[in-house]
């Protein structure tokens, strides 16, 4: 299968990248300079058409995995229009001339806005409540209408794993875990959200690739934790002393991003394999490989 995969020097779009590879000819695109063009990164703006025009040259591919993104809370951030919108629009627009037949677009599942029915399916009503979300619920909207392209939506809680962003919250605790540190918790700990580890996020894609099923999937792992207990399992998995203390309010202290799992698992037959322990572990050796190496 000819792969491409937008997106590609990100955190979400590397895993995706790696997962892909086995058995399959993947060629990733980003913005970054990365001198790895011998493992088939290349350059390229999905803004300008023009730049993935030149991409055809490279690969005409089956298969387009939509990884890419600009992420803002900026909602004035023009890039969320030319990359979330025209980029879209464009890799649209590249996948017929490519001739290729199926998109599986990487969405967010906080799109919906705020949770309002427990779980929450793929039926779940969307109220974006940011830019970013509204131009990721647009990319949604464009693909699924295009009536020539198969296209499958994969929404992703918060994705975790070895080099995820370091201001996140797990990061953050685990960092606070390994240097004995106080673990900040906001509020009361009360707010319940979704992680799944990068790799289970690739082996969603694998099976959306070899699969005839389109539409919506929530690839979402079967518990969700309250920061509370996800900062008790820290320090559990880790072994760690660090006290829990509260500060301020949490604005969104008891909002439950709880999820269905069912659809996913029914039509395209993906669990998540990687535990959360699993992730802790693993985000927790990155972490001190990546002090190690500072010293």
């Amino acid at each position: 299968m000819d792969i491409l995969v937008t997106g590609a020097s990100g955190f979400v779009g590397g895993a995706i990248v790696s997962e892909l590879r086995n058995g399959n000819h993947v060629v990733g695109i980003g913005r970054r300079n990365l001198p790895c063009r011998e493992c088939g990164y290349h350059r390229a703006d999905i803004s300008d058409i023009s730049s993935l025009e030149k991409i055809l040259e490279i690969i005409r591919p089956d298969v387009i995995v939509h990884a890419a993104a600009a992420i803002s809370h900026d909602d004035r951030d023009r890039s969320l229009i030319d990359a979330n919108v025209r980029g879209t629009a464009n890799v649209l627009n590249f996948a017929r001339m490519a001739g290729c037949k199926k998109i599986i677009y990487i969405s967010g599942a906080p799109i919906i806005g705020s949770p309002m029915e427990i779980p929450i399916t793929e039926e779940h009503g969307v109220y974006p409540r940011s830019i970013y979300h509204l131009t990721k619920y647009f990319g949604e909207i464009l693909l699924l209408n295009a009536t020539d392209i198969n296209v499958t939506v994969l929404r992703l809680p918060s994705p975790i794993g070895a080099g995820m962003p370091k201001n996140k919250i797990l990061p953050a605790f685990i960092s606070d875990c390994l240097s004995g540190s106080p673990i900040k918790l906001l509020g009361r700990g009360g707010r319940i959200q979704n992680y799944i580890n990068v790799k289970d996020i690739g082996t969603a894609v694998m099976k959306a690739v070899f699969s005839e099923a389109t539409g919506v999937y929530n690839v979402t792992y079967p518990k969700s934790y309250s920061n509370l207990e996800l900062a008790q399992l820290c320090r559990r998995v880790l072994d760690s002393r660090s006290e829990i203390v509260f500060y301020g309010e949490d604005s969104e202290e008891d909002m439950k991003w709880v999820y269905s799992c069912d659809k996913i698992r029914k039509e395209l037959g993906f669990s998540p394999e990687v535990t959360i322990e699993e992730s802790i572990r693993e985000v927790a050796a990155s972490i001190a490989n990546e002090n190690c190496c500072r010293q």
